[in-house]
């Protein structure tokens, strides 16, 4: 015997209504790309708009990228092969995702330079018959390092250094309400234009000008120096380390020099 099978009217629309929800919802099939810069390498930000998280110039700047594939596994939504780019650092990676997963590509990075930055991934993907983009900025603003006072052979006015000098030049790194000298690490401080490092193992601490916060003394060789008989100003420089252990510059301090000729007799004056 044979079965006829009798589609009504409605059994008709109801099945046309199901594919047409089956093909939109394909359709819907796509990618989603998350950008997130981080300072630290510990919080990240999605700084889709500027000014974005502050980092000091020279720093580390740390990118994660988040990419996913926004078709839902139960819709038999399809399976994207994708690449990740970004406009300032290139090629960042590419793979598969099935509808509904993510991956992950961080601690991309770059140096940070002055002023406000952005930096745009973009996310090309295909199921083989359809491609799917998306794009995502990420802000950051690199500022200068911090500013600290210091003093230049205390107590002298003009400081004057003998250039064939064999001996040290004293600097203080005054602490103030905002700075505490006595955390600096006194190995990562220089001084001058040779990045000299302290002749001593260790700096000293006293409150050398009398305002109620401790300074830091620290003692550098005239001759490592690398200052000129046009010298009229000479740095201090602290060092940190950075999200990715990289050394950069953090504070810097400026005091004026004179630099003066040998003494009578040729001695040498400091």
């Amino acid at each position: 015997m044979k079965r006829v099978f009798i589609l009504t009217k409605a059994t008709i629309i109801a099945l046309v209504l199901s594919l047409v929800t089956v093909v939109a919802v394909y359709a819907a099939a796509g990618i989603d790309i998350e950008k997130y810069v981080s300072v630290d390498g510990v919080n990240w930000e999605d700084a889709d708009e500027s000014p974005g998280p502050t980092v000091t110039e020279g720093a580390a700047v740390l990118f994660k990228y988040v990419i996913t594939n926004t078709g839902d596994p139960l819709l038999l939504d399809p399976e994207l092969t994708y690449t990740v780019t970004d406009d300032v650092l290139g090629a960042i990676g590419d793979g598969t995702l099935p509808p509904g997963e993510t991956a992950t590509f961080d601690n991309d990075e770059e140096t940070a330079e002055l002023g406000e930055h952005d930096n745009t991934a973009t996310v090309t993907a295909s199921d083989g018959a359809t491609t799917y983009t998306d794009s995502d900025a990420a802000y950051y603003t690199g500022v200068a390092p911090e500013s600290v006072e210091i003093d230049i052979k205390p107590g002298s006015d003009p400081n004057s250094i003998n250039l064939k000098s064999k001996g040290v030049v004293p600097v203080v790194l005054l602490g103030s309400e905002g700075f505490d000298a006595t955390e600096v690490d006194a190995s990562t401080v220089t001084f001058g234009p040779g990045e000299a490092t302290i002749a001593h193992n260790s700096a000293h601490v006293e409150d050398v000008n009398g305002d109620g916060y401790d300074d830091m003394v620290l003692h550098f060789r005239t001759q490592e120096l690398n200052l000129d008989e046009t010298s009229e100003l000479a740095d201090l420089t602290i060092y940190s380390e950075d999200a990715v252990d990289n050394s950069y510059a953090s504070h810097v301090g400026q005091d004026e020099v004179n630099i003066v000729p040998k003494g009578k007799g040729g001695k040498n004056k400091d």
